[in-house]
């Protein structure tokens, strides 16, 4: 019943962008199913007119219906594949895009959790089968209505005892599938997280952002044991199962033998004593096996592949079906205005982490005020950002924007007040185009993307068009690290968001090339709301208002001459870099 109840919610999902294709892929399957029993039939009919010397007119007929029926059954095979590959990327089109509603749901700290990456490959795992749990109940369903209501009644027009050799190997089937059926599932359960790092150190190999480290440091046969030994535990994990499985279905097969061989001397018997002709012994001995498989399909699927794909599917469904309904638009986020900014009391600590990554930070900044906030790396300025522009979620305290607390607003919404220049940003390969202008989808036009790229100072021979990555485009070129940066300040600076937030933006450049960029800081930063992230003094200068954090916590707050008085960390950290900027 809970199949059922999973197989409608299925066909409720794929009905509205694919039930045209639903219906026809339906239609040739049941088509299909009935093809072997009219092969079967119409050689029946045409030995038995051949043996019982009917007119040449009516033989030839017979001939010519089992000639055709034969030609459509060896033509169906492709009908079918082609249908059903059809089937299969509307299918896949339907649940990833449920699937990609319910992570763009997803709280950002769950990506940190090893836990939650476990279950997120379970989900992918259940995804994967969902085509193929759908052609196995649709065949479930018609291969019952074909043998209920056609092959068994004309096997029961000859004897009632055939009945017993057709379910004595499905029986025996039945058996072995429930056994397996759930071994196997909480097997691939249990390796779950064997296989994510299986896949991640397979997967450096191939992967352009490691193979200058494996060439450098000689790593290859390091990493090779690494993939190596975790690859030869899985293979010795699924090979005990499958040698196991194997067992019990040497013995199923042998069985099968035994019911064949018993049901060719019954037929031999009732042929010799002229209870038959030949014409439905033939007929006999090919309906008999095919009914007796189709039922052991039956009897399989269900309780087999069909309840083993239940399992993983209903992960699957458990995660996205509380956002099957929800649109993955975003909403439009051009009407909310940036006020203020107040944190109270707020503390984060990763879902893997031990320690807080903030500790008691409570902190503001207001419309048109320039903060910045140093510190050292590991002291937890690029968590604070996270925090700031709603990425993340204290653990304890809250955060008020613009007086309501943030939790209560859309992230549409907050999202869109702040243009951010992440440390750790990612490299697309896009065009240049795409890559500045989803900065802000709203307002992703040429004349924003090249006045962004003004902005930030990026000056390429290139068109907006020309594509990044030359590992995926023949025609494509590669940028430097200073290159890139410059393309995620860009994308901060994007369509004049409220708010820019710049974290590390000079982590890529040299504290000389940084000297020229400060300027250039100046001119983009006057008159707008910004807060600068960094563990270089550099920025110190072009800020109202200096905030200094050391394991998490603020240590010192206010101007560059409050703080140099206090002769503390601040100051410890401009006297260590003051002669690169003199």
């Amino acid at each position: 019943m809970k199949v059922i109840k999973q197989y409608i919610w299925l066909i409720k999902g794929i009905w509205k962008k694919g039930k045209y294709i639903l219906c026809l892929y339906i239609a040739i399957c049941l088509f299909g199913s009935i093809v072997p029993t009219l092969v079967s039939y119409s050689q029946r009919v045409f030995v038995s007119e051949l043996e019982n010397s009917t007119s040449f007119s009516v033989v030839l007929l017979c001939l010519s219906t089992y000639v055709c029926i034969k030609f459509i059954r060896s033509v169906y095979q492709y009908v079918d594949s082609f249908f059903a590959h059809k089937f299969i990327y509307r299918t896949n089109l339907v649940f990833n895009e449920f699937l990609t509603k319910a992570l763009y749901k997803e709280r950002q700290q769950s990506f940190y959790d090893s836990s939650f990456n476990d279950q997120l490959n379970c989900v992918v795992r259940g995804y994967g089968v969902i085509p193929f749990q759908i052609f196995a109940i649709n065949e479930i369903i018609i291969l019952l209505f074909v043998v209920v209501f056609v092959q068994i009644p004309l096997i029961l027009n000859v004897s009632p005892y055939l009945l017993i050799i057709i379910i004595i190997d499905p029986i025996f089937s039945l058996f072995i599938a429930r056994k397996f059926a759930r071994e196997g599932y909480e097997m691939e359960l249990a390796v779950t997280r064997e296989q994510r790092k299986e896949n991640y150190y397979g997967n450096i190999f191939s992967s352009k952002a490691h193979s200058r480290d494996i060439r450098v440091f000689g790593a290859q046969n390091f990493f090779l044991e690494k993939w190596s030994g975790q690859y030869n535990y899985l293979c010795k994990t699924r090979n005990e199962f499958e040698s196991k499985k194997q067992h019990w279905q040497t013995v199923s097969s042998l069985l099968g033998f035994l019911v064949d061989s018993t049901l060719l001397v019954f037929l031999f018997y009732e042929l010799y004593n002229k209870h038959i002709n030949i014409g439905t012994f033939i007929f006999l001995y090919n309906i008999i096996p095919a009914t007796s498989s189709q039922v052991k399909t039956l009897l399989q699927s269900s309780f087999g592949d069909i309840y083993t794909n239940y399992l993983n599917i209903e992960n699957y469904i458990n995660y996205v079906a509380k956002t099957k309904s929800e649109s993955v638009t975003p909403l439009l986020r051009e009407n909310m205005e940036f006020e203020k900014l107040e944190m109270n009391n707020v503390s984060y600590k990763y879902p893997s982490g031990q320690d807080h990554a903030v500790k008691n930070i409570s902190f503001g900044i207001k419309k048109g005020e320039i903060v910045s906030i140093l510190g050292y790396n590991g002291s937890g300025k690029t968590t604070l950002v996270k925090l700031i522009t709603g990425v993340l979620s204290p653990t304890q305290g809250d955060i008020y924007l613009n007086r309501k607390n943030i939790q209560d607003i859309p992230k549409e919404s907050v999202s869109a007040l702040y243009g951010i220049a992440y440390q750790e940003f990612t490299r697309y390969l896009l065009t240049v185009r795409d890559n500045v202008g989803f900065g802000f989808i709203e307002k992703d036009s040429e004349e924003n993307i090249k006045k962004a790229l003004r902005e930030a100072d990026m000056k390429l021979p290139v068109t907006l068009d020309t594509k990044i990555g030359k590992e995926l485009y023949s025609d494509g070129i590669d940028l430097s690290g200073g290159q890139w940066q410059k393309i995620d300040l860009a994308r901060a600076y994007m369509g004049g968001h409220c708010v820019l937030v710049l974290d590390e933006p000079t982590a890529s450049v040299d504290p000389f090339k940084e000297i020229e960029m400060l300027s250039h800081f100046r001119t983009i930063l006057q008159g707008r709301t910004a807060i600068l992230i960094s563990h270089r003094i550099g920025f110190a200068r072009l800020c109202d208002r200096i905030v200094m954090m050391d394991k998490g916590e603020i240590v010192e707050s206010g101007t560059h001459d409050e703080l140099l008085n206090k002769n503390g960390f601040y100051s410890e950290l401009f006297n260590a870099q003051k002669e690169l900027y003199q």
